[in-house]
């Protein structure tokens, strides 16, 4: 059986930024984040467009305190 501190020894680490919305300005914000482990590509989509959805691929990156985020693919770079 496979134990969670190996498995995460294997995941990559990760640094970037997310987007979150604020309750208080009623405007999105831009999140740094200095290290996260990359779990896997996954694909988010927005439904605002007139002319339908329009999807887009988005990384699953856990961050130190547990959060799971989901920043889109060009808002992250992998570390060493």
């Amino acid at each position: 059986m496979i134990k969670i501190k190996e498995v995460k020894k294997i995941m990559r680490k990760c640094k970037g930024y997310y987007t979150e919305f604020d309750t208080k300005s009623m405007k999105y914000a831009r999140i740094p984040f200095e290290e996260g482990l990359f779990h896997q590509w996954g694909m988010d989509y927005y439904d605002g467009y007139k002319d339908g959805p329009v999807s887009y691929t988005v990384a699953i990156v856990e961050l130190p305190d547990g959060k799971v985020i989901i920043p889109i693919a060009n808002s992250i770079q992998f570390i060493k």
